[in-house]
């Protein structure tokens, strides 16, 4: 190093982001390769293509139809969908349409006028219309 180089701060602090166990890093990377190669390959990811819907929470996305619309092309019409479903059984802190779950925030589990905690309703009604449980699982 010369003389005159500045040596640049180190962060000791951890970097914003989930935290995964050593379980949902292996099943995300092993998730995330198998992504890149299909991309790599040409093939259509659709959680690609339009982020923001399956990015869907109950403060910036309010069309339901939209959300089932993506769960249904995730759980039909994605070449990783068996990868993406074992990264789900790992149960990760996300949110999202994820496996053709939609799963949701965790602040929108509060019903901001009461503070109450409201539960998985939606995910719920929208599993007994697919014929699933809560888990993607046939039900």
């Amino acid at each position: 190093m010369s003389a005159t180089a500045k040596k640049l701060p180190v962060r000791t602090d951890p970097l914003p982001g989930p935290t995964y166990t050593t379980e949902q890093a292996r099943t995300h990377v092993v998730l995330t390769r198998a992504i890149q190669d299909q991309i790599g390959d040409g093939v259509t990811i659709p959680c690609t293509q339009d982020p923001g819907t399956w990015d869907a929470d109950d403060t910036v996305q309010g069309d339901e139809l939209e959300i089932k619309r993506a769960a249904r092309l995730c759980k039909t019409a994605c070449p990783v969908f068996g990868l993406c479903a074992a990264f789900v059984a790992t149960d990760p802190p996300l949110h999202g349409i994820v496996a053709g779950q939609y799963r949701r925030h965790p602040l929108d589990y509060r019903n901001r006028d009461t503070g109450r905690q409201l539960g998985r309703d939606r995910k719920t009604e929208w599993a007994a219309e697919a014929g699933t449980d809560n888990e993607g699982r046939a039900a």
